[in-house]
């Protein structure tokens, strides 16, 4: 969960440098600040992997969810806000919806049951983790939700 945060370039995020390497999984960037770029995320010479995440609701001038200024960027099974789809596999662009705390899905939320228990990128496998932000166990051989929590719907996995 990475939300209220500001700074000239990278309100949530800012990944810089060749030896930089990041991977986000099952997170949740919202309610950041840019002054310059990249509200939600700016990154320059780095390499960065995101999978079932949200990037929305974060404000910049240039770029308010991503500026990828240089560098490797694979974005997977993940939410991000703008005018289109961002590029990569099962990526979707719609209004999230929240609880009133900003980052607890609403049950009628698109994204529930959207994101992949595992994805695999050049050559890597990627997990999404076992709990989720409260604790709450997350589905291993389903579907989990996109972002930093999964929503209890009353029924078992």
């Amino acid at each position: 969960m990475i939300q209220h945060n500001s700074a000239p370039s990278g309100g949530g995020i800012s990944i810089r440098g060749v030896n930089d390497n990041a991977v986000f999984i099952n997170n949740t960037i919202t309610g950041n600040t840019a002054t310059i770029g990249g509200g939600g995320i700016y990154m320059q010479l780095s390499t960065v992997v995101v999978i079932n995440s949200i990037i929305t609701e974060n404000n910049s001038p240039l770029f308010p969810s991503i500026q990828l200024y240089s560098g490797n960027l694979n974005v997977r099974y993940s939410d991000v806000a703008g005018e289109v789809v961002w590029p990569g596999e099962g990526n979707v662009n719609c209004n999230a919806t929240f609880m009133e705390d900003g980052y607890h899905l609403s049950q009628n939320c698109q994204l529930v049951e959207s994101g992949r228990a595992s994805t695999f990128i050049n050559g890597v496998w990627y997990n999404c983790p076992a709990y989720d932000i409260d604790g709450e166990g997350r589905p291993s051989n389903a579907f989990p939700e996109i972002g930093a929590d999964e929503v209890f719907t009353g029924f078992g996995f």
